[in-house]
């Protein structure tokens, strides 16, 4: 009898073993999305670590602290801990980047090994190749910070509200995905202006046609020219402008389907004290050159503009054309 009651606890251990598995693999990752744990291997040395933790950095951009002053700001919450420290509560974490010493640098990814939307980088370093290290960590952030971009660019194709998606695909051919807080504010001049507020931000979003030259110098004018129009503050005379002493960021994306020309600045109130991002693209339609202009700006005094800015860029890459 006190066999069989041995083996029923042994099997019961076994069932509740693989019972705790199954619920810490089948339950939703926590902590925040850019909020990110830091794994110090046994092995590796406090230098290499401190290396990698230094350089584990995707720089907010456009930033007017930064280009205005030279003020840099992580994307990336960092919590570093030691690998015996490394527990069950730690394990269930939405980003998780664990490193080691190795003989050679290489990252290797993995999601979902602990719970659900999680991924875990297993990063191997060669502790006496500084430059490498410095590659590796500054590669696993831009990972980081891009998973996290289409993740959002995925969401809010489901959440654009519907009075949005139905104007602007009738009037410019454009799918833009957007969260939910958006609304319309105007449509006069054939401009779509849109609004979101939050009780540290507000952004806006105007989109229009676009029939200059697609140079970045008429796409500058054409902008702070439409923003005068669209965007005041409240007091009498004032109006957005591009920052032309701030550094401008500049890509293009050109594909069978799209051909898209990105924009990132810094915007100023003419007239009042106020500043902020601005993200702008100029896409043109490949199968009958109509150009489409979308700005979007924020204002947000005070506060750590990591989400908003990765929103923006979320929102900027997931614009679409409909050919009808």
């Amino acid at each position: 009898m006190q066999t069989s009651n041995k083996y029923l606890l042994i099997l019961f251990s076994v069932l509740l073993f693989n019972f705790s598995c199954e619920i810490s693999t089948n339950s939703n990752a926590t902590g925040k999305s850019l909020e990110v744990i830091l794994v110090q291997g046994n092995e590796l040395s406090n230098a290499s670590f401190n290396l990698f933790k230094k350089n584990l950095f995707s720089i907010q951009k456009p930033l007017l602290e930064t280009e205005l002053y030279g003020e840099k700001k992580n994307y990336l919450s960092l919590i570093s801990i030691s690998e015996n420290d490394f527990s069950t509560i730690f394990k269930t974490h939405k980003n998780i980047v664990i490193i080691n010493s190795g003989e050679t640098n290489k990252v290797k990814l993995k999601r979902d090994l602990w719970s659900k939307n999680q991924t875990v980088y297993f990063c191997s370093i060669e502790q006496l190749d500084a430059k490498n290290i410095e590659t590796t960590a500054l590669k696993v952030a831009e990972k980081i910070k891009n998973s996290e971009v289409d993740k959002r660019t995925r969401n809010f194709f489901e959440t654009t509200p519907q009075e949005i998606k139905i104007y602007a695909e009738k009037n410019f051919n454009l799918y833009i995905p957007l969260p939910s807080s958006y609304f319309i504010t105007d449509t006069v001049n054939s401009h779509l202006v849109l609004r979101s507020d939050s009780k540290n931000s507000t952004q806006r979003i105007v989109i229009s046609s676009f029939n200059l030259k697609p140079t970045v110098q008429n796409i500058i004018l054409e902008q702070n020219k439409i923003a005068k129009f669209n965007i005041k503050s409240e007091i009498e005379g004032a109006y957005l402008r591009i920052e032309d002493r701030a550094h401008l960021y500049v890509d293009s994306l050109s594909s069978t389907l799209i051909d898209k020309k990105n924009l990132k600045g810094i915007w100023k109130m003419e007239g009042d004290f106020m500043g902020g991002s601005f993200f702008t693209s100029l896409i043109n339609n490949p199968y009958n050159e109509n150009h489409v202009l979308v700005s979007l700006y924020l204002y947000a005094p005070g506060i750590n503009k990591a989400s908003q800015l990765l929103d923006f860029e979320a929102i900027t890459n997931g614009f679409s054309l409909i050919n009808n």
